[in-house]
């Protein structure tokens, strides 16, 4: 088990789809050596671009389940029909090197991970206006009208668990929610 001592180490970033999580943890990863991305585990296909190994260790659902099996997750959940987890091995893996863990997870791993980790920094990043995240998801056109229509629900259930983060960043102007974001985690 992961000791308490290091929990401040330990950043999690939970946002709803379309609120700009990926680009601010992407302009964090790139200004700050010291903080590294724990790449989740996922059943979802890669999109665009993304890479095995780098967005995310992608696997099958039967091989996710042996993993569920094997207690190999700190937390995993199901979102938008695809399995999602963080495996205890990739926190390890970067808090022994003596870096900041940085988690992207969904509201649910943030509160499971949240009561594993009581010391850690979690951050909610929240739209301007759900208008506008509907807006987000739509510009970016990697999703069916179906998926869209599903993220902006899961989007305002999401948005009601806000409050249970430690930190909340408005994200209206990127440069601002990432000024704000790197206050929280070298300034506190």
């Amino acid at each position: 088990m992961l000791g308490k001592t290091r929990n401040s180490n330990i950043i999690i970033v939970t946002a709803p789809s379309g609120c700009g999580k990926t680009t601010l943890i992407n302009m964090l990863l790139k200004k700050h050596t010291d903080i590294e991305f724990s790449i989740s585990t996922t059943t979802r296909q890669p999109r665009g671009n993304e890479q095995h190994g780098v967005n995310y260790y992608f696997t099958s659902i039967d091989e996710f389940k042996n993993m569920i099996s094997q207690d190999e997750f700190v937390e995993w959940a199901k979102v938008h029909g695809n399995y999602y987890g963080t495996q205890y091995s990739e926190i390890k893996r970067i808090l022994d090197k003596g870096n900041k863990c940085l988690l992207d997870v969904d509201v649910q791993g943030g509160l499971n991970l949240m009561k594993i980790f009581p010391g850690c920094k979690s951050i909610f990043i929240e739209p301007p206006s759900v208008d506008e995240l509907e807006r987000r998801l739509r510009d970016r056109k990697t999703d069916s009208e179906d998926t869209i229509r599903l993220r902006m629900q899961d989007s305002i259930d999401e948005l009601m668990f806000k409050d249970n983060y430690r930190y909340r960043v408005l994200n209206d102007k990127l440069e601002n929610a990432f000024i704000e974001i790197e206050r929280i985690i070298y300034d506190e």
